[in-house]
Order: C-alpha cells, then structure tokens, then sequence
C-alpha cells in the first residue's frame, strides 16, 4: 500500500513539473532547493524534537537567500521549490515557505524522494538558457564533513543552465561549511 501511494505522489508531481514549465513562455525558470539552502537545516538533525513537522516549521531561515528571491521576484520569473523530503512533509514544506513569505503553493512545490529524483526532473523539464538551479546539492553536514552529491552536480554542468551551488550559496547566506 506505502508504495502504492507513493507512485501516485511521485506521478502527483511530475504532472506538477510539467503543468509549472509547459506554459513558462518568455519566463526565467527558478528551480530553488529548500534544505541548507533557504533553510539552515542540519543543526537540526542534532537535536530532538516532538515531531518531523514540527523540526520542519522550527528551520531557521537563511535570511539573506530569502531576501534575495523576495526581492527579485516579479512576473518575469517562475520559481519552482523542489526538495528530497519524505512526501508526508508536503504541507508542512509549503507552509514553512509561506511563513518566509515567499511565493509558494501547492502548485509550485515539488517533493521528491532523492536528490538524484531531483535533477531527473530538472533535466526533463528545463529551459535551455532560461533556467537557474539554486540547490547546494551536499549532504552530511551534521557529521562535521559537508559530501556532495557530485554525479548530480556533473548532471547539471551537462545542461546549458546556471547552477548556484554550494560555496556560492554560502556566499549569499555568510555561514560557515
């Protein structure tokens, strides 16, 4: 039954995908990852809480990320979330993104299951020239030793989009790896 559903939400938002890039038109296509990107995550692996959602809701913003979406938004843009959660987070992820007062919605967030799912859909739906990725693409931060998902990341350098990855990410947002 769990992998029946999870076919369906996985067909849920691929269809999503596809309904957010067919009509993008003149648009700049924004796909903006949400953990250790908008959303100083890792710390909160470290510690215990009453619930996943309520660890979700509780993320610190990256202040300075999200300033920077804020403020260039506008018509000439689609943004896109799109993060490997576990599909039970769904409202929780939109809801967490509302409260940054960003402009997300059921239509324009996309959960996947992996990060390899991730790029799949990136490189199914992108828009030559007109694409950016926002996505750090690392992992293991919570062990002292940041890994990056590389075979993504070679993925993405394929395609003739622009990719803010991780070192230009914690530019924008001043952390520390």
């Amino acid at each position: 039954m769990k992998t029946f559903i999870e076919n369906i939400l996985s067909v849920w938002f691929t269809w999503l995908m596809y309904i957010n890039t067919v009509f993008i038109g003149k648009k700049y296509l924004y796909f903006i990852d949400i953990d250790n990107t908008l959303a100083h995550t890792y710390p909160s692996l470290l510690k215990q809480h009453p619930s996943e959602r309520e660890r979700l809701l509780n993320l610190p913003p990256h202040s300075n990320m999200i300033r920077l979406l804020k403020n260039s938004f506008n018509t000439k843009r689609k943004y896109i979330f799109i993060s490997a959660r576990s599909y039970k987070q769904y409202f929780t992820t939109v809801e967490w993104l509302k409260k940054q007062g960003l402009p997300a919605d059921l239509l324009n967030t996309i959960i996947v299951k992996t990060p390899q799912l991730k790029i799949s859909l990136i490189q199914k739906y992108y828009v030559k020239g007109k694409t950016i990725v926002i996505d750090d693409l690392t992992y293991n931060h919570e062990h002292g030793i940041v890994k990056y998902y590389q075979q993504e990341i070679d993925q993405l350098q394929k395609l003739k989009i622009k990719h803010i990855g991780y070192s230009a990410i914690l530019k924008i947002n001043r952390t520390k790896p």
